[in-house]
């Protein structure tokens, strides 16, 4: 059963005030998101926070859940109707959360691969040296004057 919007609204106003919460939705459920890390979950209408020992310490009697079959146990967090509590653990348990993955750099993909292009001091991209490796090439003569043509640039 997915989170539904009204649950979403009544969370993400428990923790009105502080400083960094935002939230996302995610495949029909939502994340919860503390300065930038991940804090925990949103799923079928209960709030799932990280497994942190700080969270474990200052909510010993806590529930463990998966968040789907087979994945890590996070804590639920059951006394929903308390915004200090929450918004308290949260702050407490920030510095144990991971940091986020850094994002992978866009390569340009061209018709021989995958490959990254420098730029020339003319600040064109590309390059005007002959031939390399994974280059198109062609015994025609006329095919071959066509390609030596475009790979200079003229």
């Amino acid at each position: 059963m997915a989170t539904s919007p009204e649950y979403a609204q009544f969370v993400e106003n428990q923790f009105r005030g502080l400083d960094g919460f935002s939230m996302r939705r995610m495949f029909g459920e939502y994340a919860l998101y503390l300065q930038g890390r991940v804090l925990g979950f949103l799923a079928d209408e209960q709030i799932l926070l990280q497994n942190t020992p700080t969270a474990c310490k200052l909510l010993p009697d806590a529930e463990m859940r998966e968040l789907f079959p087979g994945s890590k146990l996070f804590i639920l967090f059951a006394d929903e109707g308390n915004a200090h509590l929450l918004k308290s653990v949260s702050q407490a348990m920030w510095e144990e959360l991971p940091l986020p993955k850094p994002r992978k750099s866009k390569k340009k993909v061209t018709s021989e691969g995958v490959r990254t292009v420098p730029e020339r001091e003319s600040g064109h991209a590309g390059r005007t040296d002959g031939p390399r490796k994974g280059d198109l090439q062609s015994s025609d003569p006329e095919i071959s004057g066509f390609l030596d043509f475009h790979r200079k640039g003229r």
